[in-house]
């Protein structure tokens, strides 16, 4: 499953922000094949997990360039506070 997962984000475009209908589902399907699969027990305190990690895939989102913090569940704009 985590080949198959791999194999997938790394033939999308764009780190997964332009990847079609039927690529967001194959990878949709692959990772819960991986999650069916149980994965690393406690993965925090499992050494398998230390190393140097490079992103390839990330799933779209509503950036705006304009505000790229986000915004807050109130609305309100994060940033530096109490200026």
């Amino acid at each position: 499953a985590e080949t198959r997962l791999l194999e997938l984000v790394g033939n999308t475009k764009g780190r997964g922000q332009k990847a079609s209908p039927e690529e967001l589902q194959a990878i949709g399907e692959a990772l819960s094949a991986l999650e069916q699969d149980g994965g690393i027990p406690n993965p925090v305190l499992s050494p398998v997990i230390q190393g140097d990690w490079e992103l390839l895939y990330t799933s779209k989102s509503k950036f705006d360039i304009k505000n790229p913090l986000g915004r807050r569940v109130d609305g309100s704009k994060p940033g530096v506070e109490g200026l």
